[in-house]
């Protein structure tokens, strides 16, 4: 989910954007991105910390390795990682991303750390699971609580709901 959708509940062409390269590198890796292996840690981090230490090709799936040369999945990994800016300013359009894929003379531009949620705050036993927004958002707000949707419990009346905080916005 976009940041900014998480965070402010707007939602924009970029908010698919970013949908898009959160799925992008969930075909590229074999995994999903809410499956937490590996150091705890989403697949965007896991993508993330392979990029900046120049091991990109190392979270490609094994699966497809045979199929596809290493650099074109990096690429496309990497236009993943783009599209899953923070920002929503900093991340390109859906026509360029058809043209860094599509063009091999395009200079992909070097993508800047993507927003994370916390696995440390994710606590499957309880109700209520914190969300925490690394600082590349740009808001005053970037902790919000939701309620778990396996959950029966309603959060109490004297809390507003997300709802209710949207409208007030």
């Amino acid at each position: 989910m976009a940041p900014e959708y998480l965070v402010r509940g707007q939602l924009t062409e970029k908010a698919d954007v970013y949908s898009y390269g959160v799925l992008v590198l969930e075909i590229v890796c074999g995994r999903k991105n809410n499956a937490l292996v590996e150091e705890s840690c989403s697949l965007l981090q896991r993508v993330w910390q392979l990029y900046k230490g120049n091991r990109l090709a190392e979270a490609i799936d094994p699966c497809m390795r045979d199929d596809f040369p290493e650099t074109e999945a990096s690429i496309v990994l990497q236009v993943g990682l783009l599209c899953t800016q923070a920002s929503v300013a900093l991340r390109p359009s859906m026509a360029e991303v058809v043209r860094m894929l599509i063009n091999r003379d395009w200079e992909i531009p070097v993508p800047n750390q993507p927003p994370f949620l916390s696995s440390s705050t994710l606590n499957p036993a309880s109700s209520v699971i914190s969300y925490s927004a690394n600082s590349f958002i740009s808001s005053p707000l970037t902790k919000i609580e939701v309620s778990s949707t396996e959950s029966s419990s309603r959060p109490s009346s004297d809390e507003p709901s997300r709802s209710e905080e949207l409208k007030q916005n």
